[in-house]
């Protein structure tokens, strides 16, 4: 079986939009607030607004309830 995720997360996109939504406390905080809520849709708003140029990252490949579930954890 081959693994097709990235450090633990789905994919490259999933790992790099977390990434981004835990860099600073501030945008921590807003997600964290957000995952609480149970609003992936709000957490993938953030993110756009948040990675500057996007990165690269495509966030339709993006698992936002894995990163939803990440927030929840802690």
């Amino acid at each position: 079986m081959t693994d097709t995720g990235y450090n633990g997360w789905t994919n490259w996109d999933t790992w790099n939009a977390n990434l981004w939504l835990n860099n600073d406390s501030d945008t921590y905080r807003e997600a964290r607030r957000i995952a609480g809520c149970g609003r992936t849709q709000h957490l993938r708003e953030l993110a756009v607004h948040t990675i500057p140029g996007n990165e690269g990252v495509d966030f339709n490949a993006v698992n936002w309830e894995e990163i939803e579930e990440g927030f929840l954890d802690e």
